[in-house]
Order: structure tokens, then sequence, then C-alpha cells
């Protein structure tokens, strides 16, 4: 409180706020070894006597007067307080026109997650600009023929370098950004587990679990980046892999690929408005959508159709 104090007072004065963290040190220090003078009336008082007096104020009377130093202090929270409160806090009726779209199709390798995230971008670019942000060795490219769309190729694949590819994407006015693949902000060269690895290294004693507090603030700018983009996000992810054994109609015994769990962070999927699972069929399962006309879809090799619907 007292530090929205001084900075209401003096926002600028980086020399005086220092002093007052040194007495707000000394203070803290005697609080420990003497209580009865580190009152929340004592700290008061002196925070506001030192404040004043390294402003160069003279307000003699009244910096023995207790009730005016504690008014005053309360007075001035309150302003900051009213102000926060009433800041951009205006309701609006909601509109499918504020809202970007956020898809992500995952799917083992093989199953049309490139082609897919492609005939998606285009349907929701509506004859606007498309930026591929290519993390597959120019896959995207090779649809070239079929989709007109720019493309960056990334060479390092930190979580940090996706947010600044997606920010420029913006900047350049595209009206979708699509990501291929965000895996590799994971588990490529450079992603996030990489960089826990380097973190945990550079600790005296490596420990993986407070590593991850240098990680995490770095993949979730990422994630937010994402989220706050002010073009739609179509995103694909590689599934983990798996076999299956199934019987096809002769009873003979098939061995089929299936993709699990995306590669990404536990839970990425949940930040998505429509996530899509592809097997090697090219078919596209709906396993979350916030679009009705989308909830539940099933559809082997989605066109664009499918996706205007998101519209």
């Amino acid at each position: 409180r007292l530090y929205i104090l001084y900075c209401q007072t003096y926002p600028t004065d980086l020399t005086k706020f220092k002093e007052y963290q040194r007495l707000s040190t000394r203070l803290r220090f005697a609080e420990h070894f003497n209580r009865e003078y580190a009152s929340a009336n004592f700290l008061m008082l002196k925070a506001l006597r030192k404040i004043i007096h390294s402003a160069g104020k003279t307000y003699h009377g009244k910096l023995n007067d207790l009730a005016w130093c504690l008014s005053l202090a309360q007075s001035t929270l309150n302003q900051v307080e009213n102000k926060e409160t009433k800041a951009d806090f205006t309701f609006q009726k909601a509109s499918k026109k504020q809202v970007k779209a956020r898809i992500a199709i995952d799917g083992p390798s093989g199953s049309g997650k490139t082609y897919t995230a492609l005939v998606a971008a285009t349907a929701l670019a509506n004859n606007g600009k498309i930026a591929v942000i290519d993390t597959e060795h120019g896959s995207a490219s090779l649809y070239s023929d079929h989709f007109s769309f720019d493309v960056l190729e990334l060479a390092s694949f930190s979580p940090e370098t996706y947010t600044h590819a997606i920010h420029a994407a913006e900047r350049a006015g595209y009206s979708v950004i699509l990501i291929d693949s965000l895996s590799h902000a994971w588990e490529g060269e450079g992603g996030a587990l990489d960089l826990a690895d380097d973190a945990a290294r550079r600790q005296k004693t490596p420990n993986s679990y407070t590593a991850w507090k240098e990680v995490t603030p770095i993949h979730r700018k990422m994630v937010d980046a994402i989220l706050s983009s002010s073009a739609h996000i179509v995103a694909t992810m590689r599934s983990k892999m798996d076999y299956v054994q199934e019987k096809d109609s002769n009873g003979r015994t098939l061995i089929r690929k299936i993709g699990l769990a995306p590669v990404q962070r536990a839970g990425m999927e949940y930040e998505f408005t429509l996530v899509g699972d592809m097997d090697l069929d090219h078919t596209i399962v709906i396993s979350k959508s916030r679009c009705p006309a989308l909830a539940d879809a099933v559809q082997n090799r989605p066109d664009s159709a499918f996706f205007t619907k998101f519209r």
C-alpha cells in the first residue's frame, strides 16, 4: 500500500523510491527483533515521514498526527483503487465477429495434418493472406501449387522463436497464421525440453523440477501469443504412436498404427477452440469444439466447406 502511495505521488523519482526501499528493509529488520515498534501504525507513520522528508516537504505539525497520516494514505489509496475499478471494465454484447479461430489438428505422421491445416487456413482466410510458420523442413511448400501462402521456415524451435514469428505475422497483416508444427516447440532442437535440460545443467545441484521455473514462463508466453493473436491460428501437432491389433471382416488379424496424445505440454489441446484428431485414413474426428456446427463431427478428407462452418 505504501508502495502504491509513493508511486502515486512521485511516479518517476527512482532515487527517492530507493530510499523508501532502504527504510522498509530496516523496518522489517526491526519488526523481526522488536514487534512492539513494528505495528501497522508505526510502519505507516515512519514510511510517510520518510516519503515526505525525501521529497523536501515540511508538514512539521502533521507528521506527528497519526490520524492525519493514516487519512492521507487511505485517501490516496482510495483514489488508486477507484481508478483501477473503473478502468477497462465495460461489458459489451458478444458476437462471433470478435472471436478468432484457434484450431489444433493432431495426428500421426502421414495422416494429412499439413494438407488439412492448409484447407482450414484457406477457409478461414476468406481471401485474406496466410502465413505459414514451417518447422517441417518445407513440407508445407510441397502444396504451394494447391494453396496460396507465404512461409517462414524456422531453424531453431525455442517457444520464444515461435512467439516472435507470430508477432511478425501479425504486424505484416496476415489473416491466418498456420503453425506447422507446434510439437517442435516442445521436443524439437532448442524446444522446451532442451531448455529445461540446459537450465538443470546450469544448477549446482541439477534439479529438473526447479529448472522448469525458467522454461514455463517462456512456454506460457508462446501460448499467450497464440490465444491473444489478432489473426486466426491453425496449429498442427504430432501424435505419439502406438499399434493395435484388429480383426477384419474375414477374421484376419491386422496391425494398425494409431495416434495417441499430441506431442506438446500436457493439456495443450485444451487451449484451442477446435481440436481435430486425424488418423491414417485421413479422417478427422472433432474431439473438442466450441462451434456447435462442428461438435463431434467426423469426415474423411475434410474440405473447405467443412471448416467454413467455423466462420
